[in-house]
């Protein structure tokens, strides 16, 4: 059994969140509360409208 715990993540540096896994992953961290900072820089518009700075 795995004991409830509060996750609480401040700040995230996500490589590749262009990706599906990336996007995901961004989408992810903002639901946790992150500030996500993406290092994509491939398709910035796309990282900005799902979450990342």
């Amino acid at each position: 059994m795995m004991a409830t715990t509060d996750l609480h993540i401040a700040e995230v540096l996500l490589y590749g969140a262009s990706g599906a896994i990336g996007s995901a992953a961004v989408q992810l961290a903002r639901i946790f509360g992150a500030q996500v900072t993406s290092a994509s820089s491939v398709v910035l518009r796309l990282v900005s409208r799902i979450g990342a700075c």
